[in-house]
């Protein structure tokens, strides 16, 4: 319930802004408006999208989740080249972690951590030399899960493997996007500043993959044989694809410009 109310707050404001970023383009004019030519924003929209966590780690297979917590912020610099172009660097953080009961072939992961940085380069075009802006952006993010539990497996030829574990998996991705937005500044083009925005991603992972960094991080190889770890391999690629990486975004930033 709390996750639904909080989307559509959200949901709300971004069009809040539109509505109202529309009507302040209509009434900033070249003359009235020196050019601010300098940005700085805090976007809270990550720990939104942090707060659906438990949702993907059902959907890899934790049929539990207990003491779940998130953080999220974005941080972002915007430099004005002219009156329709600019430059844009943005940081990103998005962390959370959760009790899980999750098991295979006797596996049981018991906790997950997982956080993604994430640097981005933007280049953005206003078009109409007021609020809209679209653009493109190139960008790198690292994802680092932490899986801690305990294993008991025998391979082919007998030995058996048991004990606690834990492990880190990381990944790695550049990726590109498109964004669309409102940059809505109150006071004579200059001060306090809200920027909703939206926009698609696609990203392309290098590095081990998530199967060989498990299986080496648990039994010291990447070919132990573990049935399972296929369908959990695919789940974790849509996830990379659609959320970690790429997939959808939205901003809802606020800042000051000068």
């Amino acid at each position: 319930m709390t996750k639904k109310i909080l989307t559509s707050l959200l949901i709300a404001a971004f069009f809040a802004g539109v509505a109202f970023g529309q009507e302040n383009a209509l009434e900033n004019t070249p003359e009235s408006n020196a050019i601010a030519y300098n940005t700085f924003t805090l976007d809270v929209a990550p720990v939104i999208l942090g707060l659906g966590a438990p949702e993907v780690v059902k959907s890899i297979g934790g049929d539990q989740v207990t003491g779940f917590y998130c953080f999220g912020i974005g941080i972002q610099y915007e430099r004005n080249i002219d009156d329709r172009i600019s430059l844009a660097w943005r940081l990103d953080y998005l962390g959370f972690g959760t009790g899980i009961n999750f098991s295979f072939d006797s596996v049981n992961i018991s906790n997950i951590n997982v956080y993604k940085i994430t640097f981005e380069n933007q280049f953005r075009f206003y078009p109409f030399n007021g609020t809209f802006f679209m653009g493109g952006l190139i960008g790198y993010t690292y994802l680092n899960i932490g899986l801690d539990g305990n294993a008991s497996v025998t391979d082919p030829i007998g030995n058996v493997y048991s004990g606690d574990i834990s492990l880190i998996v990381e990944r790695h991705s550049i990726k590109f996007g498109t964004r669309a937005g409102w940059r809505i500044r109150f006071g004579k083009n200059k001060g306090f500043t809200f920027e909703p925005s939206i926009g698609y991603d696609i990203g392309a992972a290098f590095g081990e993959s998530l199967t060989n960094q498990f299986q080496k991080g648990i039994f010291g190889v990447s070919n132990f044989p573990m049935t399972g770890l296929e369908d959990l391999e695919e789940n974790f690629q849509l996830l990379e694809t659609f959320i970690f990486a790429g997939g959808p975004r939205m901003t809802l930033s606020l800042g000051w410009s000068f």
